[in-house]
């Protein structure tokens, strides 16, 4: 999750906002049973709200993952 969370982490504080996100092919270099991929990911972040209209939480939807390329 380190490796990702420079990409997601300033949309989840955009969604706690009340902003909905949808992001195609967003790339993302994860590592794998030590081995460096290039992936992309077609996703989605809306922010949930309670009875009383503020936003106590987010739900990530992936939608797929398009591609993977092994960078050793």
């Amino acid at each position: 999750m380190v490796q990702v969370w420079d990409s997601l982490g300033p949309v989840v504080d955009g969604a706690y906002t009340g902003s909905v996100v949808h992001v195609d092919d967003q790339e993302m270099f994860l590592k794998r049973k030590n081995i460096l991929e290039e992936t992309y990911f077609t996703w989605s972040m809306i922010p949930l709200r309670g009875k009383s209209g503020k936003v106590e939480g987010v739900s990530l939807h992936r939608d797929r993952q398009t591609g993977n390329a092994r960078l050793t």
